[in-house]
């Protein structure tokens, strides 16, 4: 005959035979286990803010399972690079943000790309949006006075990209940051300079680390 089981888990079944005269053997017990819950599987990064670098994704399951390989995961942006099976639950991958540009990348699995010991294919997960930033910001805009004044501290003004840290540079060398008085306008005062010729330049760096050119 046959019999149903519900209840996952171990189960213990016996089995006794009796004949037309109402004789009953001794019965033969047989564990059996029984499951039908679906793996689940969760996906993480190493980022808790917006990146600008490499993003590494672990894909943990609920359980053992086998055949998950890296074609089983949607990347919505960017290079998939190195997947690795840490083990029969963990999984990573790497992944590369666009280069210039900024965005989310959204990483998924779908139902039904991996099998537990039970036969069982796992259930969709839920996706992992990552945010992105790889475009520099532009290069500052210096308002200098005359090309010629008596005065060794110049205060300058810069434009640049609002929010961002503008370090200010004569002849190569670091003189300071500016402070941004209002979104995207900076001002910088220098030290007072020696007599002589300096090329002023600038450049931002933006919430993310992108520099942009002098």
């Amino acid at each position: 005959g046959t019999s149903t089981f519900t209840t996952n888990g171990s189960n213990s079944v016996s089995v006794t035979a009796t004949d037309a005269a109402g004789n009953t053997s001794a019965a033969s017990t047989q564990s059996l286990v029984v499951d039908t819950t679906l793996p689940t599987v969760v996906i993480t990064d190493d980022k808790a803010t917006t990146t600008n670098g490499e993003i590494l994704y672990t894909f943990t399951f609920s359980e053992d399972v086998s055949g998950f390989t890296a074609a089983d995961i949607t990347v919505s942006a960017g290079t998939a690079g190195l997947f690795t099976q840490v083990s029969d639950t963990i999984y990573q991958l790497i992944v590369t943000p666009p280069a210039n540009a900024a965005g989310n990348i959204t990483v998924g699995v779908a139902a039904g790309v991996a099998i537990d010991a039970a036969g069982n294919n796992n259930s969709v997960a839920t996706d992992n949006v990552q945010a992105y930033d790889t475009a520099a910001p532009s290069a500052p805009v210096i308002s200098a006075p005359a090309a010629s004044t008596n005065d060794n501290t110049v205060d300058l003004t810069i434009n640049a990209e609002a929010g961002s840290t503008v370090n200010v540079y004569a002849n190569g060398v670091l003189l300071g940051a500016a402070t941004e008085s209002t979104a995207g306008s900076f001002s910088f005062t220098t030290a007072a300079l020696l007599d002589g010729a300096y090329s002023v330049t600038a450049t931002a760096t933006d919430s993310t680390g992108n520099v942009s050119p002098e």
